[in-house]
């Protein structure tokens, strides 16, 4: 069995011993990365990334290392998952640091966000209030039903569309807020998933009421999203005739493929012609059955 270094450290230095002893398991083994990341169907670059120390590597790919490399697998992810459990309450012991949560300050408020990026910066907003690094959030999320790596939830708050819906609430979970301020921050993502703004009323969970500049007067008709008054009236009408417009496109759309577009169904009537354009229809006629007539005349043989 080889020998294992264990050295007490922080959690950073201590993987970086771990990932070093598996490289020194690998070397006497005399495997390289590509063999053991065949035989065991791992990808090469995870193999390296393991032996070099520079994260923990998952309890499956030590077992895997190990083994090929002939050494007892259950020391080794013993020692591998005590190391995990080191990191993780060091990630935790960090929402004791100072910060505005532990300060008594209120969470921000997401109901100022109209689009999707505002909501992304009322979110970093929210990680800054909570004291927690990105890696500090990604540790106290790994156990729980979405896990959230550091990276997801990095790149995530940098775009400008909406993360998904699992990743805020494991996000908003983690930063410490309470059921009822995850319940509007979830109804604003809803609102601008859907394209339509927040309704106020959920202002009360952060303690907002509405201004008195936001307040319809009384008496006022409501107006539309462009600013004209509101007929109903008008709409009625308009929904009435939205059958017969879309009758008429359809009828433009057959006259189209049909080829007689702009040219009346009934322009050939027989009874509407007179005496003088029967006669003229009549000998063209005639005419096309001679034409065909003398074409289709046998020839003499020679």
């Amino acid at each position: 069995m080889s020998k294992q270094i264990t050295t007490a450290g922080t959690p950073d230095d201590n993987v970086a011993r771990f990932g070093n002893d598996l490289s020194l398991l690998r070397q006497r083994a005399g495997k390289s990365y590509g063999v053991i990341a065949k035989s065991r169907h791992f990808s090469k670059s995870a193999v390296y990334g393991a032996c070099q120390g520079r994260h923990l590597p998952s309890a499956a790919l030590v077992r895997a290392i190990v083994e090929e490399c002939g050494d007892d697998p259950e020391t080794w992810v013993a020692r591998r998952n005590s190391l995990a459990k080191a990191t993780a309450s060091e990630a935790k012991g960090a929402i004791h640091r100072s910060s505005a949560r532990d300060q008594g300050v209120d969470p921000p408020n997401p109901l100022d966000a109209t689009t999707p990026a505002e909501y992304n910066a009322a979110l970093d907003r929210l990680r800054e209030w909570s004291g927690l690094t990105y890696r500090d959030i990604g540790v106290i999320a790994k156990e729980y039903p979405r896990p959230l790596a550091a990276s997801t939830l990095c790149s995530a708050l940098k775009r400008t569309t909406l993360p998904g819906r699992r990743i805020v609430t494991s996000f908003m979970r983690a930063v410490g807020l309470d059921d009822q301020q995850q319940a509007v921050w979830l109804e604003v993502w809803h609102a601008l998933n859907a394209r339509k703004q927040p309704a106020r009323s959920v202002g009360a969970a952060f303690g907002d009421e509405p201004s008195e500049s936001e307040r319809p007067s009384e008496g006022v008709t409501p107006t539309s999203a462009a600013g004209d008054t509101t007929d109903s009236g008008q709409s009625v009408a308009l929904i009435k005739q939205a059958p017969s417009r879309a009758s008429s496109r359809n009828d433009a759309a057959d006259e189209k493929r049909r080829g007689l577009r702009g040219v009346p169904r009934t322009s050939f009537d027989w009874s509407a012609m007179s005496a003088g354009q029967r006669a003229v229809v009549v000998a063209a006629i005639l005419v096309m059955v001679l034409i065909m007539l003398y074409l289709m005349r046998p020839t003499s043989g020679g």
